[in-house]
């Protein structure tokens, strides 16, 4: 018998009718950054588009010297009302009034997406057939070989060092 390969939130996202109203406004809510900007500043948004192909559009479209990168993304029922709670968590970081770039702690914008997630998950199907769409991004649970103490991390498309709560060693990658 023949394995075939998972479908991902991408090509689930990508096969919804959207003249469906419930589908409508399904799509990401991202965290880019541009390491040829001197501030570490965050861009986050909104897409119908997976977050990487939103990435590329940026970096030609705006002629910054350096592609934008993705730092993190979740899928959401409303891509609008996502954005728009993201922003309105994260305003007091606002690095211009009506852009989309915040001076934001990353573990913070992290948060903020979330929660966003966690408020407006994509349903896929109807009646007793209905699920949660799973996020790209699971969190692990990694424990500390120094303290021993249980870290709950949340991956990203970057690579960062993630640190122990308790003694702030790095922990396993």
């Amino acid at each position: 018998m023949t394995e075939w390969p998972k479908p991902t939130a991408f090509d689930v996202i990508r096969s919804l009718d959207k003249r469906r109203s419930e589908y409508r406004h399904v799509g990401w809510v991202y965290i880019l950054r541009n390491r040829a900007f001197r501030a570490a500043l965050l861009k986050i948004g909104q897409s119908r588009r997976p977050p990487m192909l939103r990435a590329l559009e940026l970096g030609a479209a705006t002629a910054v010297p350096q592609d934008f990168e993705v730092v993190y993304f979740v899928h959401v029922s409303d891509r609008h009302r996502g954005e728009q709670c993201v922003h309105t968590t994260l305003a007091s970081y606002r690095a211009a009034p009506g852009k989309e770039f915040f001076s934001a702690p990353l573990t913070l914008a992290v948060e903020a997406l979330n929660r966003v997630a966690e408020q407006m998950p994509v349903i896929i199907g109807t009646g007793r057939y209905a699920r949660v769409l799973p996020q790209f991004f699971e969190p692990l649970a990694l424990t500390c070989p120094a303290c021993g103490t249980s870290n709950r991390v949340v991956p990203l498309a970057i690579p960062v060092v993630a640190k122990c709560r308790s003694c702030g060693k790095p922990l396993p990658a």
